[in-house]
C-alpha cells in the first residue's frame, strides 16, 4: 500500500487514460480509474511495456474484479480493494453490496473465481480498502484510501437490516416468493405468470468529504489543479508497514503525515488513533 503511495506523490500528472472495456461512458471511466490505480502498485509503471505491466500485475495481484462482483483488487496475500468513481463529492453508490471492514472467502457477494484466487480451498478474510477517487472528465481532482474499518461498521450491522427486511417482505400475504440471494423475487405476477418482480437492496455511503469533515487537514480546494489525495490508515497498521518504505513516503516534499483520532463508525463515542497521509500532485 505505502509502494502506491509512493508512486502516487512521485507521479507527474493525474490524468487518467481511457480504457474501452465498457459499454457506458460511466463504467468507462470507473475501468479507467481502476487501471491508474492499479498501476500505482507497480514500481516503475510509465517506463514498462504493456507486456512488463501484465507481468508485474500478476506478481502483485491475485484478483483484478468486474464492474458487477466486489473487491476489485486483491493484493496477493494482502488486504482486498474497492475502487469508487464519482464525479462530485455527493454520497458513493455501493449498488447492492453493503459497506465492509473486511471482505470473506464465504461471501456470497464475490464470485467463484475470486474465492478460489489464493489456491481453490483456501479460506480467507482480508482487511477491505476503499479507493474513491472524484474523476472531472479524465483528470483525478480528488483521491481517498480509506481502510474499511476507519469508514465502515461491522458486517453485522448491514446483516442484520437486510435480513430484517427480507424477512419482512417474504411474509406478505398472496405473494409467490421464490428464493434470492436478493431482498426477494415475486413470481407469476401477472395473469399470464411471465413476470417477475427482483427486489435489490441498492446501498449509498457518505462521500468521506463528509464524512470526515472534522478533520481540519482534509478539505475541498476548489481553485486546485492539482490531484490532492487522502490515505486514512490505523496507526497500528500503519506502524507495521515496511520501515523504510515509511521513511521514504515521509520524505517526499509533497507528502505531509499527521496523528490524527477519529470516530469509531461502530462506537462513534470512542476515537481510534489513525494516521493521516495528504498528497499533492
Amino acid at each position: 500500500m505505502l509502494t502506491a503511495i509512493c508512486n502516487l506523490a512521485i507521479k507527474s500528472d493525474n490524468v487518467i487514460s481511457n480504457v474501452t472495456s465498457s459499454r457506458t461512458i460511466a463504467n468507462a471511466m470507473g475501468d479507467s480509474l481502476q487501471a491508474y490505480v492499479e498501476k500505482l502498485f507497480i514500481p516503475n509503471a510509465s517506463n514498462l511495456t504493456e507486456e512488463q505491466i501484465n507481468n508485474e500485475k500478476e506478481r502483485i495481484f491475485s484478483w483484478s474484479g468486474n464492474q458487477n462482483n466486489i473487491p476489485d483488487l486483491i493484493i496477493k496475500g494482502g488486504d482486498a480493494i474497492e475502487i469508487k468513481k464519482i464525479e462530485g463529492t455527493g454520497s458513493l453508490a455501493l449498488n447492492s453490496s453493503y459497506p465492509k471492514q473486511v471482505l470473506c472467502s464465504d461471501s456470497p457477494m464475490i464470485t467463484r473465481n475470486c474465492r478460489n484466487c489464493e489456491g481453490v480451498g483456501n479460506s480467507w478474510q482480508k482487511e477491505l480498502w476503499y479507493v474513491i477517487g472524484t474523476v472531472n472528465e479524465n483528470r483525478i481532482k480528488y483521491l481517498f484510501f480509506i481502510q474499511g474499518k476507519l469508514y465502515a461498521a461491522e458486517n453485522s450491522i448491514y446483516d442484520r437490516i437486510k435480513t430484517i427486511i427480507k424477512s419482512g417482505v417474504t411474509e406478505i400475504n398472496n405473494v409467490e416468493f421464490s428464493e434470492t440471494k436478493e431482498l426477494g423475487r415475486v413470481n407469476r405476477v401477472d395473469p399470464l405468470g411471465i413476470t417477475s418482480l427482483r427486489i435489490r437492496g441498492m446501498w449509498d455511503i457518505e462521500h468521506p468529504f463528509n464524512v470526515y469533515n472534522y478533520i481540519s487537514e482534509i478539505e475541498k480546494k476548489a481553485d486546485c489543479e492539482n490531484l490532492r489525495a487522502y490515505v486514512l490508515v490505523e496507526k497500528t497498521k500503519y506502524l507495521s508497514f515496511d520501515v523504510n518504505e515509511r521513511t521514504t513516503l515521509s520524505d517526499l516534499n509533497n507528502v505531509q503525515i499527521f496523528e490524527k483520532k477519529i470516530k469509531n463508525p461502530d462506537n462513534p463515542v470512542q476515537l481510534i488513533d489513525t494516521t493521516l497521509i495528504t498528497v499533492e500532485v
